[in-house]
């Protein structure tokens, strides 16, 4: 199915208002393109974001999205590739190299935000309850700072007809969903980064460990949302059944290629800065 979606650039009204609130309370420089995708639907995800905004500013969702993150790490292979030192080879200084790390960083934070979202907002529009259960301690319902943390980039989102369609064919089975994650697009401004990354990232999504990291972050991230401390109830009466088919397939293609993108960002991480720093918090 292809993927709509609403560009910063074109939002108004609400719909921009809930984008400038995106940014601070998921704590992104960018709105994702989970977001934008979803504001094609503007009742609903206008109606989603108010009712369960105050569950996404807790620090029971930040820790949370802390574990499903850890869970996002696959088994690593045995010899993984030394990315660094061949950038340097392709004459990439350490600024540049700087600059891909924390593109990486940014969206290793950002993911598992968006896969306990998607998540929660899948089965509100099923009918089933979210949230209302008794905190673990007082500490999760206190308010995160709001805001992207000082060193996330703003990274330049490449136009995806200017992708490389050898890299999103031969490698990211999203492109035939019509899904092309922002990293992607980010990384695109480093087209010797992408070349190289392509046969190690094809052979690791081939690897049996990779399929099961993946489901065991759908798993945490399902738990996470069902567990919100703050209860909620979606209102679809005013719905098509036609328009909750078509958001509730949407969802669908998020909820698979998120946790699919997220395992490769900890493989290049590891590539990248060593295996040491896959289990670091982003900007830490």
């Amino acid at each position: 199915m292809e993927i709509l979606e609403v560009t910063e650039e074109q939002a108004d009204g609400r719909i921009r208002e809930i984008f400038s609130d995106v940014q601070s309370v998921i704590r992104s420089t960018q709105v994702g393109s989970l977001y934008r995708s979803l504001a094609v639907h503007e009742n609903i995800f206008v109606q989603f974001w108010e009712k369960v905004r105050n569950n996404l500013t807790s620090q029971y969702f930040e820790r949370c999205a802390q574990n499903v993150r850890m869970r996002m790490i696959p088994p690593m292979p045995e010899d993984v590739p030394d990315f660094e030192e061949e950038l340097l080879d392709e004459e990439y200084d350490d600024e540049k190299i700087l600059s891909i790390s924390r593109i990486l960083d940014m969206y290793n934070y950002l993911g598992p935000k968006d896969l306990i979202f998607a998540i929660a907002l899948k089965a509100s529009l099923n009918g089933i309850g979210i949230g209302g259960t008794s905190p673990g301690s007082e500490y999760d319902l206190e308010v995160i700072p709001l805001g992207p943390p000082v060193e996330m980039p703003l990274p330049v989102l490449i136009d995806p007809k200017n992708l490389s369609d050898d890299f999103l064919n031969g490698v990211l089975a999203e492109k035939n969903e019509k899904v092309i994650p922002d990293v992607w697009r980010a990384l695109s401004n480093f087209p010797e980064f992408l070349k190289l990354i392509s046969s190690f990232v094809l052979e690791q999504k081939s690897q049996k460990g990779f399929e099961i990291t993946v489901d065991l972050s759908k798993g945490a991230a399902a738990a996470a949302a069902q567990e919100f401390p703050y209860e909620f109830v979606l209102e679809t009466q005013k719905l098509s059944k036609d328009e909750i088919l078509v958001l509730d397939q949407k969802l669908d293609c998020f909820i698979q290629v998120i946790p699919q993108t997220n395992v490769m960002i900890h493989l290049l991480r590891a590539s990248l800065l060593g295996e040491s720093r896959v289990r670091r918090d982003p900007f830490d």
